[in-house]
């Protein structure tokens, strides 16, 4: 049972998915956090999370906990009127109005690790560009720019060889979850040193940030090897059976001249 605490946080927290869900049930287990309201989306779909929880707006409705929108936000509070936010793998860029609610800002939950992978589809680049190390980062929103904050934590973890741009998804929704868990009671309690991005890239961090049109999956080759993968894949392209790959690292990469998923 929570005991009275003198100077409780209030605390307002974004997002949609099922780690936002572990976050608001962690802050729960707090005696010195309020939980004012979550904004969340009743219409977001649950994708591939790492916890088997419902999504926030769904939990949020179940526990009473009173949502929000942005627009709804901005109109029923005043500045400062929350002491944190918590911004957890949310999909809306927070803008100033909505900054200005809160005396100590906003923690965001980047699912990438800063200042190298800004930005969107951070797994997937990592695993592109042939990173030893993937992860996300607790960073403060500074301003209306993006993934461009003083950085409170690099949740870091090592890409193994036969990690997908899935795997490292999930495992960085986990590394997330676990960062912030340690860092808690610092972070409330304004224990912490955030760094600058600057200083990781004066000691030689490269700062990328990846857009909606980043990904280019059509992995470029000559027309020589295109036309025996094309051989391969179609010459064992049959249900139930094995289709055609090569073996990489021990692991075998299959063809396929069909989009698995089913979409065009």
């Amino acid at each position: 049972m929570k005991t009275h605490v003198e100077n409780r946080k209030k605390v307002i927290i974004f997002g949609d998915l099922p780690l936002a869900t572990k976050v608001v049930m962690h802050l729960q287990e707090l005696n010195y956090i309020d939980i004012v309201g979550v904004v969340t989306n009743s219409e977001k779909a649950v994708a591939i999370d790492a916890f088997d929880c419902e999504c926030l707006y769904n939990y949020a409705i179940t526990n009473n906990i009173k949502t929000y929108t942005l627009e709804e936000l901005v109109f029923n509070f005043n500045k400062k009127d929350f002491d944190f936010g918590l911004s957890v793998r949310f999909s809306k860029i927070l803008n100033s109005q909505i900054l200005a609610l809160f005396q100590k800002g906003i923690l965001n939950f980047h699912g990438g690790l800063l200042p190298e992978y800004g930005g969107l589809y951070s797994s997937c680049h990592e695993i592109l560009q042939g990173s030893k190390l993937a992860g996300g980062t607790l960073h403060m929103i500074n301003d209306e720019k993006i993934d461009t904050g003083d950085i409170v934590r690099r949740c870091e973890f090592e890409i193994m060889p036969t990690d997908t741009s899935e795997s490292v998804f999930i495992k960085t929704q986990r590394a997330l979850y676990d960062g912030f868990c340690n860092i808690i009671n610092d972070f409330f309690y304004e224990k912490m040193k955030f760094i600058p991005q600057s200083n990781y890239i004066n000691k030689g961090f490269i700062s990328q940030y990846f857009h909606k049109n980043s990904l280019e999956k059509e992995l470029q080759l000559d027309d020589a090897t295109k036309k025996l993968i094309s051989t391969h894949a179609r010459g064992y392209e049959f249900s139930k059976h094995e289709r055609g790959y090569i073996v990489y690292n021990g692991q075998k990469i299959y063809f396929t001249t069909k989009n698995l998923e089913g979409i065009l």
